[in-house]
């Protein structure tokens, strides 16, 4: 949708955002009784910013630019980036605004609805939103957005007014436009203090810092720095067939979050588990444990099991993962809970409201829940045996004192070499490791195969030596 700005003295490139102002304190106006909602606040207080908006070159496009939103009277331009893109953007503000805390289910709906409405007429999205919610809106609308393409999708929070001269809105705005603008990253994010991060992976872990988020089990999609770093490697690319921008408006609200604790009643669990309860979040100690020693607690998420409730078992634990590692962690799997790996609570439960409401038989619900959908959570990389006769990994593996020559090429060289083969288009090459028994669906350590590398690059003789050889069907 880009386009040229032939009235700058050198033509730019134009990238074209939509902010949806759901509420939040940067737009609030001050009043004797503290921060007030005020209609069309926040765009009056942005066009008075030099640094939000290019007052000279709007005067020079007065009239010219027609707004999609019809509630706004004239676009906003942000001054020209020194990658020679003019960012020209408009705010559709909610009546009335939302407190975050406020935040339902009806909202995640509303807003998914606007991006498809909007979706063709913008190059990316950035809706403001309050910090007491966040974690759980950004989490739902990755999953409700379905089959994303170009477009950018951001989600960015605040505690001080735009206005306020220490306030953290601005950088926060203007690092969400500018990401919005000039990178294609098909996500829902959250930008936040100089940082990118995947939406369904961010919890509020602090109620009044600056820092207020974090993404415990993920490093950011980006740093914006003197220099911006985008960690291309870890974008997330769906291995689906092409599909066209739709989105999922049902969702079960019907599901309980449970954190254990020591002593547990077993009356309070039962009642988690009653009608109309569909499914469940098990917040559970350490590595994914419950009491081993309550036969009661078992029984009764067995018997929850079996009725149809779905129940993901989560850790409580701020970083880390459910491990099934021991015995309490493996009768849970075993009576019907899925591991939940290292997903936050918040995304955990969005995804089980996102995939019960699907149309879909009850074992399918519970296959879809197992799968990565939207980057929520780790895979670990499967491991296939070492090619026989290659003495050499062996050797490698006594040189770094490894346990053994397979760990290290299980796990790091095997997949390298067949993703850079990938990667520069050699097909001899890949056909040489596939010979050696190399498994042609190899994961790199970023859980990327030879095909996604061969594909990103435009490298077709690979990408249909790999197709040929059935690596589009590995999972």
């Amino acid at each position: 949708m880009s386009t040229c700005l032939s009235q700058d003295e050198f033509s730019s490139q134009i990238s074209k955002i939509l902010i949806i102002y759901t509420g939040g304190t940067i737009g609030m106006k001050p009043s004797p009784a503290g921060y007030i909602p005020e209609e069309n606040y926040l765009e009056n207080a942005l066009r008075k910013m030099p640094i939000l908006y290019d007052e000279e070159f709007a005067n020079s496009r007065r009239g010219q630019d027609q707004c999609v939103i019809t509630t706004s009277a004239e676009c906003l331009y942000l001054p020209i980036s020194m990658m020679n893109i003019r960012i020209i953007y408009e705010i559709l503000e909610y009546t009335p605004l939302i407190d975050s805390s406020d935040m339902e289910m009806e909202h995640w709906v509303s807003l998914a609805k606007d991006i498809k409405k909007y979706y063709e007429y913008f190059d990316g999205f950035v809706i403001l939103h309050g910090t007491d919610t966040m974690a759980y809106s950004a989490s739902a609308l990755s999953f409700m957005l379905e089959f994303l393409e170009s477009q950018l999708y951001l989600l960015v929070l605040k505690y001080v007014p735009i206005f306020e001269q220490r306030s953290d809105g601005r950088e926060n705005l203007l690092g969400a436009l500018y990401c919005a603008g000039h990178y294609c990253i098909p996500e829902v994010m959250v930008f936040f203090r100089s940082k990118l991060f995947r939406g369904n992976r961010v919890t509020k872990s602090n109620s009044s810092s600056y820092f207020a988020f974090d993404s415990p089990n993920m490093k950011p999609l980006a740093d914006i720095d003197v220099d911006i770093t985008v960690n291309w490697n870890a974008v997330w690319r769906p291995n689906i067939p092409e599909r066209k921008f739709s989105i999922v408006t049902n969702l079960e609200s019907n599901i309980a979050l449970i954190r254990f604790y020591p002593g547990i009643p077993i009356d309070l669990l039962k009642n988690f588990f009653l009608s109309p309860t569909k499914g469940a979040v098990l917040q559970t100690f350490g590595n994914g444990n419950v009491p081993n020693s309550r036969p009661d607690v078992m029984n009764l998420i067995k018997d929850a099991s079996e009725r149809g409730v779905i129940i993901i078992n989560c850790t409580q634990c701020y970083q880390g993962c459910v491990k099934i590692a021991y015995p309490a962690a493996k009768k849970l799997e075993s009576i019907g809970c899925i591991s939940g790996g290292d997903m936050t609570p918040e995304a955990a439960f969005t995804k089980l409201s996102y995939v019960l409401a699907l149309d879909i038989l009850l074992e399918e619900k519970r296959e879809l829940l197992k799968k990565n959908l939207r980057g929520e959570k780790t895979i670990a990389t499967r491991k296939h045996k070492l090619p026989e006769n290659e003495k050499f990994f062996r050797d490698l593996g006594k040189a770094f004192k490894m346990d053994s020559g397979e760990q290290i090429a299980l796990n790091a060289i095997m997949p390298f070499l067949m993703c850079t083969a990938a990667a520069e288009n050699n097909v001899d090459w890949l056909e040489n490791l596939r010979k050696s028994d190399c498994f042609i669906g190899w994961e790199d350590y970023n859980h990327l195969t030879p095909l996604h590398f061969a594909a990103s690059r435009g490298c077709a003789d690979a990408v249909a030596y790999l197709i040929q050889h059935r690596a589009d069907t590995v999972s």
